[in-house]
Order: structure tokens, then C-alpha cells, then sequence
């Protein structure tokens, strides 16, 4: 065995690229390079030694252990998680795919390429290795200097108006609008509600709201039960599931999610095609909260756009998150898309050892954070709008009876019972409610609260029960005008809103 080739090919198929793309401090990647590269390669090295004092030629054990490399080396360069579901989705009608977890899926996927790699290398022999090898290093190289990945490709507006603000001149703005819309959370007279430890939330929910003169929409229902169609639908004044299937075909962007597109970003899942809401001539002036899988930011009045960002040394997290080096390096690990990358985050987490800065999970854990962001971007009196959509109560779960955060209990959501979901389901609903108290408090005190208009909704409810039943919402809204009640009309939420905001209702 030529000794100098294998180096370079440990070299080629070992080095974590992905690393250099998690915005790690000099000692983070230095200890990251030292556990996932010079170890493995070292060992590499001794087992290429070996092999050479054994054998010169080129046997099964070989060829297995080099086929062991160069899919890890395909993996880590392209990617393979998506690639893999999507691949084994093709033997759906074969096989339910969906009695299966994505990690066996993607394991089998694995294996399959493993098998192939083996016995491509079993027929071609030595001339194959060197084929293979200038394959995986002509992949290696354009993953290198792929940009998509790279911190640097994260979007983000940093103040797109320093120099308008400072140009123009600022309208003197008396009235300030806020939106949220939190995902997943279950409305006030919902199915969760029902459950046994439901009439806590519900009753916290309408405490939180109504000592804030907010008149909350007990029985608000959802025109859709997902985000791709809720919030478009929502933000775009349609009232009708017919007047959504009536849109336009020939729009671009993917004809099942008609106001939404695929995304060229790799850390963003869908652009927004149109959006009425931020059109509305009250608003000049937009400052967005967002998390990766809806894009708001392309609307020419946004000028400050916030994406929950899990590399982002600055953020803050709940008690009881652990943000610590593993759970940083697992989750850069996961950013990468590859099979082992996913497997490993999860192992980890499932043996409580981490927790996880990506979406849904750090965005919950961060919850508090966003909301004090949110807050010190009205306060700065140079927004009108400020529009958030947060990922929170959103599975997997994460909060605990105190408030505080607990990543295991996400971990468990696949094992847990329909009525242990409902039950943490409520006392997130019930976080939430608490989460607010603090945040209106704070909106108090800076003297900001006459003056803002705050409207607080969900895009869907928990999605719990498998029953036909109504999918319920959190609707509250805090005019400068009327004062706090419960309004018991059973409208959609897309008919709330289009009344708020534009003053019609179908």
C-alpha cells in the first residue's frame, strides 16, 4: 500500500469543513479539529501501517475499511440527510416508510451506499480506488469553497435605514404596531383545552390577556392546520380555503404552497411571494422576527431583519439550557446535513449529555431572549411595524413546571402518550401566558404601551389529536380604543385579521 496516498486520502475524506462553518471561537475549532480530525486521522494512519505490514494486496478488509471512508467522505461533503429521505421515500409503496423513525431510513440509506461503494471497489479493484478517490476529492474541493453554508450566507438586514433614517426625515410616529404570531399553540376553547390540565392554561391565557386590556377570541378557528398555508393566507387577507385554491396558478413558486417558494438560502426553507399585510400604507417602516422557515424580510419596507440565528455568541437562554461545548459542536455537527451528523446530535441528546441551539429547539430555549429584543426594537421609536412569527410553544417541548427549560423532554415527545402531549402541551400554552406577564410589564414601564397596538395569534393548534375536529388558535388583540373582553364569534383567524387591519370580513 502506497503510504503517501492514503494520507492524503485520510487527509481528503476526514477534515471537517463543516467546522469552520459555525462561527467557533480559535479554542472551540481547535478543540473540534483535534477530536474530529487528528484523532481519527492518527488512528488512520496506524490502521494504514498495519494493513502494509500485513498485506500489499488489496482484500476485503481493505476495500471495506477505504468504502467505511469515502461514504463518510460523501456524507460530510454533501449532505446525504435530505438526499437519503428522499431517495427511500421512492419504496414507500413497498414499504411504509412512516412506520420508521428518519434515523433508520436514513441509516438504510446509508448501508446502501456503503454496499455499492464495496462492491464497485471489489470489481475495479485498485484502478477503481483511484477513480473513486478523484471523485470524492474534486467533491471535498467544492464543498471547500461552497459559500452556501458558510456563516457569511446568513441573511440578515443590519439596519437597512441607517443611512434613510439619518436622510430622510423621520415621520413623527405616534401609534406603533405589533404582531406576533407564536406556532403550534393551541387556542382558548381548543381540544388541549379540555384536557384535564387545559382549564389551567386557558384560564392563565385569558388572566395574561385581558389584565392587559387585550379582547382575546375565545373560539378563533384556523383556516389551515400548517404554517405553509396558515400564515401566507393570514398575512394576505384570504378568508376561504376557495379563494386561496383560486389564486393565481401561473404565479411562480411551488404550485402546492401557492404565496410560498423554495428557498435558494440555504438557512431559510421558504420566501414569501406576496404579502398585503406589510403593504398597508399605515406601515412604513418594518422591523422583522423570524425563524428559518418563513422569509419576511424581502418586502421592501422591512429595514431591520432579525432570524433567530443558533450561532449567534450573543443570545441568551433560558435556566436550564445547556449551552455548552458539546451542545455548540453537535449542533454545527447537524447544520451539515449528513447522516452522521443528525445521528449524532440525536444520540447525544437522548443520553441528556447536550441540548440543541438549530430550530425549533434554540428558539424555544431563547424564547425570553426574543422577546426582549422585540422589545427594545419598539422602544427605539423608529419602527412602526414589528412583526415576529417565533417557533414557540412549537414541538419538540422544552419547557418545565417552572418555566425553565428542559431539551429532554423534546427528546421523549415520540414515546409519550396522547395524553402526556396534551398535558405539556397546556403547561407550555400556560409558560407562555407567564412569558407575556413580563414582556407587557417591561412595554409598561417604558411608557410605549398607550401608544402601541398589539395583535398576538397562533397559525395552527397543537395538532395533538388525530380527531376531526376544529383547529383552534390564540387570537387577542389590544386596540387603542376598546378596553379588555372576551369576544365569543366563531370566525377564522384570517377573518379576525382582515377585520383588524383593513376592516372587512367575509
Amino acid at each position: 500500500m502506497n503510504m503517501k496516498l492514503n494520507s492524503i486520502f485520510g487527509l481528503v475524506t476526514l477534515f471537517p469543513i463543516w467546522a469552520f462553518r459555525g462561527n467557533l471561537s480559535y479554542w472551540e475549532l481547535f478543540l473540534t479539529i483535534v477530536i474530529f480530525f487528528v484523532a481519527p486521522f492518527t488512528v488512520h494512519l496506524y490502521l494504514c501501517y498495519a494493513f502494509k505490514k500485513k498485506t500489499n494486496s488489496f482484500n476485503l478488509y481493505i476495500i471495506v475499511y477505504f468504502s467505511l471512508l469515502i461514504v463518510f467522505c460523501l456524507d460530510q461533503n454533501l449532505g446525504l440527510w435530505n438526499t437519503s429521505l428522499k431517495f427511500m421515500g421512492i419504496f414507500s409503496p413497498i414499504v411504509d416508510m412512516r412506520s420508521h423513525s428518519q434515523y433508520t431510513i436514513a441509516s438504510i440509506f446509508l448501508l446502501i451506499v456503503l454496499l455499492f461503494t464495496v462492491l464497485a471497489l471489489k470489481i475495479m479493484k485498485k484502478n477503481g480506488f483511484t477513480i473513486i478517490f478523484v471523485f470524492i476529492l474534486s467533491i471535498t474541493l467544492f464543498n471547500l469553497f461552497d459559500y452556501r453554508k458558510n456563516i457569511s450566507s446568513f441573511p440578515s438586514i443590519e439596519n437597512r435605514t441607517k443611512k434613510s433614517i439619518s436622510t430622510e426625515k423621520t415621520k413623527d410616529l405616534k401609534n406603533f404596531f405589533l404582531v406576533i404570531i407564536l406556532d403550534e399553540m393551541s387556542g382558548i376553547n381548543s381540544y388541549d383545552s379540555d384536557h384535564y390540565s387545559g382549564t389551567i392554561a386557558a384560564n392563565k391565557l385569558i388572566k395574561t390577556f385581558r389584565d392587559n386590556d387585550f379582547e382575546v377570541f375565545v373560539n378563533a378557528k384556523t383556516l389551515y392546520n400548517g404554517t405553509k398555508r396558515s400564515i401566507p393566507s393570514i398575512v394576505n387577507y384570504i378568508t376561504s380555503k376557495e379563494e386561496y385554491a383560486n389564486l393565481n396558478l401561473n404565479k411562480p413558486g411551488n404550485r402546492r404552497f401557492l404565496l410560498l417558494k423554495k428557498s435558494n438560502n440555504y438557512f431559510i426553507t421558504h420566501e414569501l411571494l406576496e404579502n398585503k399585510f406589510f403593504d398597508n400604507s399605515e406601515f412604513s417602516k418594518i422591523s422583522v422576527f423570524q425563524s428559518m422557515f418563513i422569509n419576511f424580510c424581502k418586502h421592501k419596507k422591512v429595514i431591520k431583519c432579525n432570524q433567530y440565528n443558533p450561532f449567534n455568541k450573543d443570545q441568551t437562554f433560558l435556566k436550564g439550557f445547556r449551552n455548552s461545548y458539546l451542545t455548540l459542536i453537535i449542533s454545527v455537527f447537524k447544520n451539515n446535513s449528513s447522516i452522521i451528523g443528525n445521528t449524532f446530535w440525536r444520540i447525544t441528546r437522548h443520553l441528556n449529555l447536550a441540548d440543541s441551539l438549530l430550530d425549533p429547539e434554540g428558539e424555544k430555549a431563547s424564547f425570553e431572549y426574543i422577546l426582549n429584543q422585540i422589545f427594545l426594537s419598539i422602544s427605539s421609536k423608529e419602527i412602526d411595524l414589528v412583526f415576529a412569527h417565533i417557533l414557540v410553544p412549537h414541538v419538540p417541548y422544552g419547557f418545565d413546571n417552572n418555566c425553565n427549560y428542559d431539551g429532554y423532554r423534546g427528546v421523549r415527545y415520540n414515546s409519550m402518550s396522547i395524553d402526556d402531549k396534551r398535558s405539556q402541551h397546556n403547561l407550555e400554552r400556560n409558560c407562555v401566558a407567564i412569558f407575556f406577564d413580563v414582556f407587557f410589564e417591561k412595554l409598561k414601564k417604558k411608557k410605549v404601551w398607550e401608544d402601541l397596538e398589539i395583535t398576538i395569534l397562533s397559525d395552527h393548534d397543537s395538532r395533538i389529536s388525530e380527531k376531526d375536529i376544529p383547529h383552534t388558535a390564540v387570537f387577542a388583540h389590544k386596540s387603542l380604543k376598546n378596553k379588555s373582553k372576551l369576544n365569543y364569534n366563531a370566525k377564522t383567524t384570517n377573518q379576525i385579521f382582515k377585520k383588524i387591519f383593513i376592516g372587512e370580513s367575509n
